[in-house]
């Protein structure tokens, strides 16, 4: 870590900026470390103030808060000289640390979302020396407790802090050195880089880049000499990785990709079309239009000690329930039938809005022109292809989800359906911008199906699909007990929809298409 430290080798370091998100025990008064990060950096501050915002309580035994104060270069060696002792000395106060272990040192970079880049906020990389508190004896009960974990969260936002995608971080100290050798990147013949280094960096880099399409394995890559202060990349069709090394202190100084927006999301927004879609029964109406796709590119750390690794597992779960990647439905005691229904149906729509831009598809062998008013017509804002599959189920089964008298035959309760959703879809709204076609499967060995799928058929900039099983039809959605779940390979649900969609291409298969496509 000495190298660091030293001018010009990342950075023009003049102090450093320590924070501290404690715990006051007040049965012993002693101020023990959630955790610590210390931040070089370069500007000289005038009389710079220290923060000492105590949030409150935590439970009986334990209240907490956040500590930052700026430390000279001086106080960072002494820092070096007695970490990882049992004790933090940050000038005031005295914080008692756990059993520190030091890693390796680690690069960050700069296009990684998560993990560590949750705190570290940084564009261009960081190098980060990590002491890890192992055994996590005074931060355990913090994570056994999510409303502990989240009180704390929650009062950490306005400092910019977010421990939600580190919880293996509880306890730990941070020394982290953003690089301070490059000052500013710029794009030129519309893909390449050119770097601009800090005023004090004397000489061209003396480095090497390396471009691939696989930044953690670097499978198939190219080297080349870092010339001019330019990144040129050799593939203009297809996204190309790249890493910039500086070969004589064997560090990273920079890593991206040939996009545009090379650092953080990759994103092509679509102007929102101000023609609207106007419904009979008084909805107000949607604008039609199309969302941005979006590339991102994540990172997951190293397998930590088991109470940790539980933590993260019940994170991941509520995580996954936010995101929709599943959830489950109708074990809420305390909730009305419509409650239930609005509060699932809203999912569904929210799923549909984030990926429908490029086609959305139904297959639910129970799916009536109701459920389709609910989802697409008064919410779907794209001009994507909306294909929905039926079954015969619908008409044949009871009453009470079909609309139809039971004693009529199957022939005639099928012609009366078909006439009721028809009529349904038509009088509801004027369709515009809406490209939807309804079939329903009859009349062959394909007409008989079970399972319930809402499909993307291409998301995001990379085209690709992804599939949720719904676990039960839409009509009864978020009623009875279900889960709904993102599918691991969907492009087998593409498949098998596509051959069943193909089977009932005839017009006595069709219950409604659109007008009004755009």
């Amino acid at each position: 870590m000495n190298n660091f430290l030293k001018d010009g080798y990342y950075g023009f370091y003049t102090n450093f900026y320590l924070e501290v998100v404690y715990l006051h025990d007040k049965r012993t008064n002693e101020i023990h470390n959630i955790f610590t990060k210390i931040t070089a950096f370069e500007i000289e501050l005038e009389q710079p103030k220290d923060i000492d915002e105590k949030f409150g309580k935590l439970n009986n035994d334990y209240n907490y808060g956040y500590m930052a104060s700026v430390k000279s270069k001086e106080w960072i060696d002494q820092f070096l000289k007695t970490v990882p002792s049992r004790n933090l000395f940050d000038g005031k106060t005295s914080i008692v640390i756990g059993k520190l272990q030091q890693l390796n040192r680690q690069f960050v970079s700069g296009i990684v979302s998560e993990n560590l880049n949750s705190i570290l906020k940084c564009c261009y990389g960081n190098y980060v020396f990590e002491y890890f508190d192992a055994e996590k004896e005074k931060v355990n009960f913090i994570l056994d407790n999510f409303e502990y974990f989240d009180n704390i969260n929650s009062n950490l936002k306005v400092h910019k802090l977010d421990l939600s995608e580190i919880p293996e971080r509880l306890g730990n100290i941070l020394v982290v050195f953003p690089n301070g050798l490059i000052v500013e990147t710029k794009r030129f013949n519309d893909t390449d880089i050119e770097i601009k280094w800090h005023p004090k960096v004397e000489n061209d880099m003396n480095g090497i880049y390396l471009l691939n399409r696989d930044s953690e394995t670097l499978k198939d890559f190219e080297i080349f000499n870092f010339q001019e202060n330019q990144i040129i990349f050799t593939e203009r069709k297809y996204q190309q990785l790249f890493k910039l090394i500086d070969i004589k202190r064997n560090l990273v100084l920079l890593d991206g990709h040939n996009c545009k927006e090379f650092l953080a999301l990759s994103l092509s927004i679509s102007r929102q079309l101000d023609e609207q879609r106007k419904f009979a029964d008084g909805t107000p109406p949607i604008s039609i239009g199309k969302s941005p796709g979006i590339s991102q590119i994540g990172h997951i750390i190293f397998n930590i000690d088991p109470i940790v690794r539980k933590f993260q597992t019940k994170l991941k779960i509520r995580k996954n329930e936010k995101d929709l990647i599943y959830q489950q439905y109708g074990v809420s005691a305390d909730q009305t039938i419509a409650s239930k229904r609005s509060s699932a149906i809203s999912h569904l729509i929210k799923l549909i809005e984030e990926n429908g831009q490029k086609g959305v598809w139904i297959w639910d062998p129970y799916i009536r022109a109701e459920d389709i008013i609910e989802l697409i017509v008064k919410n779907h804002k794209y001009d994507s292809h909306v294909k929905i599959l039926g079954s015969k189920k619908i008409y044949t089964s009871g009453n009470e989800i079909s609309g139809l008298d039971e004693k009529k035959n199957n022939e005639t309760r099928k012609e009366n359906w078909f006439n009721k959703n028809k009529k349904l879809l038509e009088d509801y709204s004027d369709n515009y911008g809406l490209n939807l076609e309804f079939r329903c499967a009859h009349s062959n060995s394909f007409s008989l199906f079970h399972d319930r799928f809402l499909i993307f058929p291409s998301v995001g900039l990379f085209n690709d699909a992804k599939v949720w099983s719904l676990g039960i039809s839409v009509n009864q959605f978020g009623i009875e007990h279900h889960i709904l779940q993102e599918v691991g390979f969907p492009d087998y649900i593409v498949k098998a929809f596509e051959k069943f969609w193909n089977q009932f291409e005839n017009p006595e298969n069709l219950v409604f298409k659109s007008e009004h496509n755009s």
